[in-house]
C-alpha cells in the first residue's frame, strides 16, 4: 500500500500557485561551483544599479526639458530648433527629447496663436465687452438696514372673553386698525398738495433736483406739429427700421418690475414716464447727464401702477392709477401731487384697476369690484360715483372711451368678455353687445381715428382685431398668433396701435432675441424686430412718443430701453 502512493505522487507532483508558470533560474549546485553562483549574483546587482542610475538620468533630463519648454511657447523662441544634445545621452534620453521635439512641432504647426487673434478680430466689439448697463439708479448702491433685534416674549396663554363672562376687546366693525405698512406708506409718500422735491432720490443734491424740476417745467408746453407717423406704411416702416438702440439710451429708472410707461409728446426732447409694481413713479430725462444719467424716482402710490398717461389736454400732468384704490395726478407746472379719485377707507380693498380720459375733466377709473367710476376732476376725490356696470364679473381688468363718439366706452373683465356700454343707458343695467374671449384679455385699445376696430391682447396667445358695427355688434377680423405667457416675472403683453394709425401696432415679445416687434394688421409675422446689443432682457412693456420716431420699451428689474 505505501509503494502505491509512492508511486501516485510521484505521478502527479506538487506545484504551488506562485511558481506555476515561472521559470526558475537554475544556479549551479555544490561546493565546487559556489564561487561561480557568488559571481553571477554580482553580476545582476552591477546591472541593477547601472540600471537604476540610467533611469534617474533620464529623469533629471525630462525635468530640464520640460522647464525648457515654458519658454518655447512664447513668440520670441522658434519651435523648429532641436536643442542640443550631450554625447554622452543614452538612448531612451534621446527618445524622450525626440518625442518632445515632435509635440512641439505639432503645437506650433496648428497656429493656435494666430487663429486666438482672428477670433477676437472677428467678434464685434459689444460682444467682448458684455457688460450690463450701470446707468440710472444702477449707480445708487443700497442701503442695508441692521437687521431688528428680536425680543422673544414668554408665550401668553389666550383665554375666552365668553367664559370668562367678560365684554369682547375687539373694536367695533366700522373702525379699521391701521396696520404698520400703511402708516409707512403714507410716510414714504406725498400727501395731495405737497411739493415732490422732498421725496426725490437720495443721491440727488438739492442743486440737481432743482435743475431737473425747472428742466421738465420748461418742456411741457408742447409746440404744434405734425405726427412724423402720418404718411404711407412703407415709409413709416422704414423710419422705423433705422432705430436703433445704444448703452446711452438705457437707463434703470425705478426700483422694480416696469408695469407702465408713457412717453411725454415733446418735439424737442425725450421724457420717458414710468411706474413699477411698488408704487414708484419714474421720470427719466434720456439726454441729460449727471450723477443718475437724468433718472429719478419717488414713490407716490402704495401699490403697484398698472396704468398710467399723460394728460391729452395738459401735457404737464401725468396720471397715474393704483392697486391702493387711488388715482393721482402729478402736476410737472407746480410740481406737486394731487388726489383725482380715491376710494373709502371702508372700501380700500376694491382695488383700481384702469383709467381711460373722456376730455378735459371726465375720467373713467375701472375697479376690481366689476364697477365703473366716472371721476370730475374738477370735484373733490371723494364726490365721485361708481356704477355697477357688471355685477355678474368679479374684476373689470381694462376700461377704454371711446376717442369719438365719447357717451360710449368698453370694457374687458376677468371671463374674457368684451362689453360696449352706453353712457345715457346705465340705468338699465345692461351692454349693447359683448364679445367673448376663451381667455382673459389683458388690454384693449380703440382704433386712434375711427374707433372703429378694437385691439385685444388675450392669454389664449392670440392678438385680435375686433369690428364695431353700427356700434350694435362686434364681429372678429383678425388674429394671429402670439405668446402672451409672460408668466409670473414679467409684465403682460399689452398691443398697442401706433400713434395716429390703423394698419400697424407694437408689442412686446419672448423671443430669445430679446425684440420688440412690429406687425401689420392682418399680417402672419412681425415686419419689423427692433433689437440691439445693449437691450439684453425681455422688454414687456412698450410705448411710443406721439409725434416722433422713438419707441420704448421696459423690462422686470425697472430699466429702460429707448429706441430712437
Amino acid at each position: 500500500m505505501p509503494s502505491t502512493l509512492r508511486a501516485q505522487r510521484s505521478a502527479h507532483p506538487k506545484t504551488s500557485p506562485i511558481s506555476h508558470g515561472i521559470k526558475k533560474k537554475k544556479f549551479p549546485s555544490g561546493k565546487s561551483n559556489e564561487k561561480t553562483r557568488k559571481n553571477q549574483l554580482d553580476e545582476i546587482k552591477v546591472k541593477l544599479e547601472m540600471e537604476e542610475e540610467e533611469t534617474k538620468m533620464a529623469a533629471r533630463s525630462y525635468l530640464d526639458m520640460s522647464s525648457s519648454t515654458t519658454s518655447i511657447s512664447s513668440s520670441t523662441t522658434d519651435l523648429s530648433t532641436t536643442p542640443p544634445t550631450p554625447s554622452n545621452m543614452s538612448e531612451y534620453e534621446l527618445k524622450i527629447q525626440q518625442n518632445i521635439q515632435k509635440r512641439l512641432e505639432i503645437l506650433s504647426s496648428l497656429k493656435l496663436e494666430e487663429a486666438k487673434e482672428n477670433l477676437f478680430e472677428l467678434l464685434p466689439s459689444s460682444k467682448l465687452s458684455a457688460t450690463v448697463s450701470e446707468r440710472g439708479l444702477s449707480r445708487m448702491k443700497r442701503k442695508r438696514s441692521p437687521r431688528p433685534v428680536v425680543c422673544r416674549s414668554p408665550v401668553v396663554q389666550r383665554r375666552s372673553q365668553r367664559l370668562l363672562q367678560k365684554p369682547p376687546d375687539t373694536p367695533p366693525k366700522d373702525y379699521i386698525i391701521p396696520t404698520a405698512s400703511d402708516l409707512q406708506d403714507h410716510r414714504e409718500r406725498p400727501a395731495a398738495g405737497e411739493k415732490i422735491i422732498h421725496y426725490l432720490n437720495e443721491k440727488l443734491n438739492e442743486n440737481e433736483c432743482s435743475e431737473m424740476l425747472a428742466y421738465c417745467q420748461s418742456v411741457t408746453e408742447v409746440p404744434s406739429s405734425s405726427p412724423n407717423w402720418i404718411g404711407s406704411l412703407q415709409e413709416v416702416l422704414h423710419n422705423v427700421k433705422q432705430l436703433v438702440v445704444t448703452q446711452d439710451t438705457v437707463a434703470k429708472v425705478v426700483p422694480k418690475r416696469i408695469t407702465c410707461m408713457a412717453l411725454h409728446p415733446s418735439n424737442s426732447d425725450d421724457i420717458l414716464f414710468v411706474g413699477d409694481k411698488e408704487g414708484y413713479l419714474g421720470i427719466w430725462l434720456v439726454d441729460r447727464s449727471d450723477s443718475t444719467d437724468g433718472a429719478w424716482s419717488f414713490r407716490i402710490h402704495g401699490s403697484g401702477i398698472p396704468c398710467m398717461s399723460v394728460d391729452s389736454f395738459s401735457s404737464g400732468r401725468v396720471i397715474t392709477t393704483s392697486y391702493d384704490g387711488s388715482t393721482r395726478a402729478t402736476d410737472l407746472q407746480r410740481l406737486v401731487v394731487d388726489d383725482v379719485y380715491s376710494r373709502p377707507q371702508e372700501r380700500r380693498q376694491d382695488y383700481l384697476t384702469w383709467h381711460s380720459q373722456v376730455d378735459a375733466n371726465l375720467l373713467l377709473v375701472s375697479a376690481g369690484t366689476g364697477d365703473v367710476t366716472f371721476v370730475d376732476m374738477r370735484e373733490a376725490p371723494s364726490s365721485a360715483k361708481s356704477n355697477k356696470l357688471d355685477p355678474m364679473s368679479k374684476s373689470i381688468k381694462v376700461v377704454a372711451a371711446h376717442p369719438t363718439a365719447t357717451q360710449y366706452s368698453v370694457t374687458s373683465n376677468n371671463m374674457g368678455e368684451v362689453k360696449l356700454w352706453d353712457h345715457r343707458k346705465l340705468n338699465h343695467k345692461s351692454a349693447v353687445c359683448c364679445f367673448k374671449h376663451p381667455r382673459s384679455a389683458s388690454s384693449i385699445r380703440f382704433s386712434p381715428n375711427t374707433g372703429n376696430t378694437l385691439l385685444t391682447t388675450c392669454h389664449d396667445d392670440k392678438i385680435r382685431l375686433i369690428q364695431l358695427e353700427n356700434f350694435s355688434a362686434f364681429k372678429e377680423e383678425w388674429s394671429v398668433e402670439h405668446n402672451n405667457q409672460t408668466g409670473r416675472w414679467l409684465t403682460t403683453h399689452k398691443a398697442d396701435f401706433m400713434p395716429g394709425r390703423e394698419d400697424s401696432f407694437v408689442v412686446g415679445s419672448l423671443n430669445p432675441e430679446r425684440i420688440i416687434e412690429v406687425w401689420r394688421t392682418g399680417g402672419s409675422s412681425p415686419v419689423v424686430a427692433l433689437k440691439g446689443d445693449a437691450m439684453t432682457t425681455f422688454s414687456s412693456t412698450v410705448c411710443c412718443h406721439p409725434s416722433r420716431f422713438v419707441v420704448a420699451g421696459g423690462n422686470s428689474s425697472g430699466k429702460c430701453h429707448v429706441f430712437r
